[in-house]
């Protein structure tokens, strides 16, 4: 498996083995995915879905499923944001 996912109560941390993968595309790869995870944190929810959506089908596609799955949440929290200011 070229991605293991660990679960923590306040985080998720994903480990990404890159010896399936070219060094300077998983380089590439690796930082947007880590820049997809800083817009999250800031609160930047159309960046984190714009980056959701370019790396779908990165990685070999073993992260799909958690680009959709963040994806996801984020429109739910975009939505909460929107309720809550009216």
């Amino acid at each position: 498996m070229p991605f293991e996912l660990l679960l923590d109560k306040d985080e998720v941390v994903i480990i990404l083995e890159p010896k399936e993968y070219q060094e300077f595309d998983f380089a590439m790869k690796r930082i947007v995915h880590n820049e997809m995870l800083d817009y999250y944190h800031n609160k930047n929810w159309n960046r984190v879905i714009t980056h959701c959506m370019d790396l779908k089908g990165e990685f070999g596609g073993a992260l799909d499923q958690y680009y959709v799955e963040m994806r996801d949440r984020v429109f739910k929290l975009k939505l909460q944001e929107v309720l809550d200011h009216t």
